[in-house]
């Protein structure tokens, strides 16, 4: 009979099973695409120069009920992506510039076109 363990998959001084690694990229997927919608949906940062407190990773992550680390690792690999882009701008009740996230002309061509599709038919025929 076959050994049932997971299989261990090594890089580096990371270790993982196959099984983890496999659930971690559909969890982090899977936020990608929470992030992505979150930012189609909060819109460009303001005309009047301020940036949006929900576009920030603190108000990302507070939207989405998710932590701030997990937000920054899937913007950090969008923006790598180019389909988020970052800046430093001031934002209502912070008294510093902080970094606000937008999506690029890539991000929003990859929401029209997912927002172009048909949706499935719920319910009986």
């Amino acid at each position: 009979m076959a050994d049932a363990r997971p299989v261990e998959v090594k890089w580096g001084a990371a270790r993982a099973t196959a099984v983890g690694s496999v659930n971690s990229l559909r969890d982090e997927t899977s936020l990608a695409l929470r992030v992505i919608a979150h930012l189609a949906n909060t819109g460009p940062p303001l005309e009047t120069g301020l940036g949006r407190a929900e576009s920030t990773q603190a108000g990302i992550a507070r939207s989405l009920q998710v932590t701030q680390g997990g937000v920054s690792k899937v913007l950090r690999k969008l923006r790598d992506g180019d389909i988020v882009r970052n800046e430093r701008r001031h934002v209502p009740g912070h008294s510093l510039r902080v970094t606000v996230y937008s999506l690029t002309r890539r991000g929003e061509l990859m929401v029209e076109s997912v927002r172009a599709r048909p949706r499935p038919r719920v319910g009986p025929p």
